[in-house]
């Protein structure tokens, strides 16, 4: 087994963030000798897809990939329900080319998917922005595997973490990282945390959506104990009780999802900040359709 010791007298951080202009990142990166830390800009079919969802809406719609997408583009596909079969008409089709969206097949209001793809393409998600915290937070010999989106920064780099955190704040509105100092053993800290179980926040979130009951949870009081708590949801689902395919199953997927609308009510940006990687897993892109329709707007605003 090995071990390690760590001098406590450091800081817990996490964070709440905004899609963040890429440029800006990468220049506070540079300047600050972590330019190797920076993600990549958002890929060109990302930006196509994602641009189409903000132009056009997600309702009774899918975005289906042609043969060799980063050539040849994607579809919108209207989806008209029944209760015996669903009907499936594509409404148009988009490619790439240079750095403007071209409508190859039907009709699509290209310039305001140019305009939103560009938008895309110059700013980082809230999830590439915290990984390259993360990658810097482990060249100053952080640790990051305490709890899901909570962090610790040593002593000794706590005053260069401070001056990245506070540019990173400046590069975007509402970028917001937490520096709490240590004032116990971090044993202490843990404990104090006292985090609801994943598991029963789900439990409650299925019953609630059969209408048997509302959804009411019990809500951390602070700050990193809902971040923590979300993280541990999210993993929960994404990790755990998969459905064949590997994937989270749609039940627990919206139940999760519930779970972070309900927080959002009075923790917004923490639940923002966190719902990404909840996203990101969702088992297929019908489910879409029905998460609570007002957060899932929130974390992607049109």
């Amino acid at each position: 087994m090995i071990e390690k010791e760590y001098d406590i007298s450091g800081a817990i951080v996490f964070w709440s963030l905004q899609p963040t202009p890429y440029q800006a990142v990468r220049e506070v990166f540079t300047e600050m000798g972590y330019a190797d830390c920076v993600p990549n800009p958002r890929t060109d079919r990302s930006a196509l897809e994602n641009s189409i969802r903000a132009v056009y809406g997600t309702r009774n719609k899918t975005i289906v990939s042609r043969k060799q997408p980063k050539r040849n583009g994607v579809e919108l596909v209207n989806i008209e329900r029944s209760t015996q079969r669903n009907g499936y008409i594509t409404n148009f089709g988009a490619r790439v080319l240079g750095s403007r969206v071209k409508a190859d097949y039907g009709f699509a209001d290209e310039g305001a998917l140019t305009e939103e793809f560009l938008k895309l393409k110059a700013r980082l998600t809230t999830t590439a922005v915290g990984q390259a915290l993360v990658v810097v937070l482990e060249k100053m010999d952080g640790m990051t595997g305490l709890k899901p989106g909570v962090y610790y920064i040593p002593e000794h780099h706590l005053k260069r973490w401070k001056e990245l955190a506070e540019r990173v704040e400046g590069c975007r509105e509402g970028n917001k990282i937490t520096t709490a100092r240590v004032a116990m053993e971090f044993q202490t800290w843990e404990q104090s945390l006292d985090l609801p179980d994943p598991e029963a926040w789900l439990a409650q979130a299925e019953t609630a959506r059969t209408g048997a009951t509302a959804l009411a949870l019990d809500i951390p009081p602070r700050c990193d104990q809902v971040m923590a708590a979300l993280a541990a949801l999210v993993d929960r689902v994404k990790n755990h009780n998969l459905g064949p395919n590997g994937k989270p199953t749609e039940g627990r997927w919206l139940a999760a999802v519930d779970c972070f609308a309900e927080v959002a009510k009075c923790w917004l940006e923490p639940a923002i900040a966190a719902a990404g990687p909840l996203y990101f897993a969702v088992p297929h892109a019908s489910v879409l359709v029905k998460a609570p329709t007002d957060f899932s707007n929130t974390v992607f605003p049109a």
